[in-house]
């Protein structure tokens, strides 16, 4: 009896780790497995921010939402973002309320404390248009970025998975890292950047396998 109880007790363990090793998203271009990941923030088509952030040759500066150009096109207003953990990956999903284009870039700024005047000396670069489809990593006063995972894009989603063995030691423990997303449109043609800001994030509240 005690046999039966044990073969039955590992067959529902092994059940278990199964489901949830199959819920876990697959960077696929299917989002439908992401459902069961709760949205850590969903945006109205309606969503404005009050300011954005200009650059060009001559320097960047702040301005009123008014003055964009590329404010809620070529998806830069976002409809949500969904994350998950696990104890070898960040995965993360973005959505658009409409399609990219070529100049479409996000940014997640990364922050191991929350403290007036600290720098951000990290930052998350996604360009759903990056012919390798990679992940980057910048780190302030380096010369080229690290890859630290990949992504797949659609006409206005993008999943990606960042692969913690490629992590710097400087960001962990990954619970107490912050980071300020935005989004950013680049301008071949004038040269000059769009940059908007969307809301602050704790990897400490993604969800975890």
């Amino acid at each position: 009896m005690k046999k039966l109880i044990f073969i039955i007790i590992t067959i529902l363990v092994s059940a278990n780790l199964l489901a949830d090793d199959t819920m876990k998203p697959q960077i696929d271009g299917n989002y439908s497995d992401w459902q069961s990941i709760p949205a850590l923030a969903i945006f109205s088509e309606y969503y404005n921010p009050v300011y954005f952030m200009y650059q060009d040759e001559a320097g960047e500066e702040s301005r009123n939402i008014n003055k964009a150009n590329y404010w809620n096109q070529s998806g830069t207003l976002l409809k949500e973002i969904r994350g998950a953990k696990s104890s070898d990956k960040i995965q993360i999903k973005l959505e658009s309320q409409n399609s990219y284009t070529q100049g479409t870039l996000f940014y997640l700024y990364l922050f191991k404390e929350r403290k007036a005047g600290t720098a951000c000396e990290f930052t998350i670069e996604i360009n759903p248009y990056d012919k390798d489809s990679q992940v980057y990593l910048w780190q302030k006063f380096a010369d080229k970025p690290r890859v630290i995972g990949k992504f797949m894009a659609s006409a206005r989603a993008i999943e990606l998975a960042i692969d913690l063995s490629e992590w710097p030691k400087d960001l962990l423990p990954l619970n107490d890292i912050s980071f300020d997303l935005t989004s950013c449109f680049y301008s071949e043609l004038n040269k000059n950047y769009e940059e908007f800001f969307f809301f602050t994030y704790y990897f400490a509240d993604f969800y975890q396998f």
